[in-house]
């Protein structure tokens, strides 16, 4: 007689797939991700020995850096190749919020006089009066291309010696330049500040005419609860 029943067959094994399991982003790589989604721009400024970083020895002096969050610095050098491709008035204040004014609202005061009025004129009248203690800058931000980091970032000229340095850059829109850091005294003091000039190579352009667009225009004010952080003069 012949035994029907049958031997249970062996469970079959699924193929096993390896997973790679990322390493944890830390809170300003997170940060960074988000603002750049968001269209973010950053900022570059030229580190002295003023800046936070730099009197702890975390920083270079006067090399430039893309500020990536409040404690990460991309060190760019002593000289940075870039194109200005366009500028817009920028009035900062900063105390328990950051608060951005990009329309100057300019406007004739007097005959054949023009000035900034609203928000843009009270920041500026801080600042003027207040000296380095007054939280708060004005001047004229510019947006530069970087093509060897291949990305955008935003300089402040916001102090009084960047001012003076509004009508270079303003010549070099749209054309290849250089910053470096220049050595100025006077009688009481001596310090450094970034100046623009010609490149001596064409550099590559961007073609992204819309982060262009955006730069230009802004909300005519932002504001930001950050606290009472100083930010850097550059």
């Amino acid at each position: 007689m012949t035994d029907k029943t049958k031997t249970p067959s062996a469970p079959v094994k699924e193929p096993t797939t390896a997973v790679a399991v990322a390493a944890p982003l830390s809170a300003d790589a997170v940060a960074l991700m988000i603002a750049e989604s968001k269209g973010f721009l950053a900022r570059m400024q030229l580190m002295t020995s003023n800046a936070e970083p730099c009197k702890e020895g975390k920083f270079p002096i006067n090399h430039f850096a893309i500020v990536e969050g409040n404690d990460a610095f991309v060190d760019l050098g002593e000289t940075v190749n870039c194109i200005p491709m366009a500028h817009r008035p920028l009035a900062l204040e900063w105390g328990e919020e950051t608060v951005a004014i990009y329309d100057a609202k300019i406007m004739e005061v007097t005959p054949g006089k023009f000035a900034p009025t609203g928000e843009y004129a009270r920041i500026k009248n801080k600042a003027d009066t207040g000296g380095m203690n007054s939280k708060a800058m004005y001047g004229v931000q510019f947006l530069l291309w970087l093509p060897t980091q291949q990305r955008f970032a935003t300089f402040f000229c916001g102090t009084i010696t960047l001012r003076n340095e509004v009508g270079n850059f303003v010549k070099m829109i749209g054309k290849s330049s250089t910053l470096v850091a220049k050595r100025i005294s006077n009688k009481k003091n001596t310090w450094y500040s970034a100046v623009v000039k010609p490149c001596s190579e064409e550099l590559d352009r961007s073609t992204d005419q819309e982060a262009v667009d955006s730069f230009l225009n802004p909300p005519a004010a932002e504001r930001e609860a950050v606290g009472d952080k100083t930010p850097e003069r550059g």
